[in-house]
């Protein structure tokens, strides 16, 4: 999880980049817009935990994932990634992404079951 400034430096060390946020325009290889209170917030997520399995599972390149600030849309990416595709609960997922990013949201909210 990083946010807008992580960006550059994540593409020169060579990992996917998957960009959350519709208003930033940048090289991300990616861009999965999380769009909050669309009704659309499920399958965005569904398909950024998708492309991050693939990745994963087809190469060695580590995957961030951001957004303006890396603290929701992309935070709840990787949390929707944990819980659909490793297996754990939500809120573990949460936890776990706030344990190696203490400024990630709690937005499990957004997420309409």
């Amino acid at each position: 999880v990083t946010s807008r400034d992580g960006v550059l430096q994540a593409l020169e060390d060579g990992h996917f980049v998957i960009n959350t946020a519709k208003e930033i325009l940048n090289k991300a290889h990616v861009k999965i817009p999380v769009e909050i209170n669309t009704g659309l917030v499920l399958h965005q997520l569904t398909d950024i935990a998708n492309v991050m399995e693939k990745v994963l599972a087809t190469s060695d390149q580590k995957v961030v994932v951001h957004c303006a600030m890396g603290m929701e849309r992309s935070v709840l990416g990787i949390v929707w990634y944990l819980a659909t595709k490793q297996g754990m609960t939500l809120q573990r997922a949460l936890e776990l992404v706030q344990e190696h990013r203490p400024i990630a949201q709690d937005r499990l909210n957004w997420i309409k079951l």
